[in-house]
């Protein structure tokens, strides 16, 4: 973010909105109705739920959505916009948000948009395991059970390797997938 000058000029620039808690679609749909253009990054991944992957979306920044407008003409629309709360500011002056990182974002979801964590696991990567008796070790993938909701790992033990099998979700994971070191 870079603190803006604010001019007289007619570009369009992104500014970060806050917005009440859980109305990001809401006020999405609403500046969609008044022509701004505005954008929500969401994050898709799968998850185990009962035996099957399910597909979970959550927002990458919860109680916030970028807004690309000219601020002398259309700050009022956001700001009155019904769920917003504030346009980000310093100093009584709205922070612009750079076109890079508006473009940063997209690129990040795009690419891994596809990518699920646990089908791209390879035998012999080594992973964090992040909860149960065994959180905190560094295992290393001996093989993937179908379908991808389990796995065998080989834990060090005095010395000996020993395969154990864990739920694939009890391995670490990140926004980018499962930590792997």
């Amino acid at each position: 973010m870079t603190n803006s000058s604010l001019s007289n000029s007619d570009k369009s620039s992104w500014y970060c909105v806050k917005v009440q808690p859980r109305k990001e679609i809401f006020v999405m749909k609403n500046l969609n109705f008044y022509n701004i253009e505005n954008y929500l990054p969401i994050i898709k991944y799968d998850y185990k739920k009962n035996s099957s992957l399910v597909l979970k979306e959550e927002l990458l920044f919860p109680g916030y959505i970028f807004v690309k407008i000219d601020l002398s003409t259309q700050k009022k629309i956001v700001s009155y916009c019904k769920g917003v709360s504030r346009i980000i500011s310093f100093n009584n002056k709205c922070m612009i948000i750079s076109e890079n990182i508006i473009r940063l974002i997209k690129t990040y979801l795009r690419e891994n948009k596809e990518k699920n964590p646990i089908k791209s696991l390879r035998i012999g990567d080594k992973v964090i395991i992040s909860n149960g008796a065994l959180n905190g070790n560094i295992v290393k993938i001996s093989s993937i059970l179908p379908p991808f909701d389990r796995v065998k790992v080989l834990l060090n033990l005095i010395g000996t390797n020993v395969e154990v099998e864990i739920p694939s979700d009890s391995l670490e994971r990140n926004h980018s997938g499962v930590v792997i070191v």
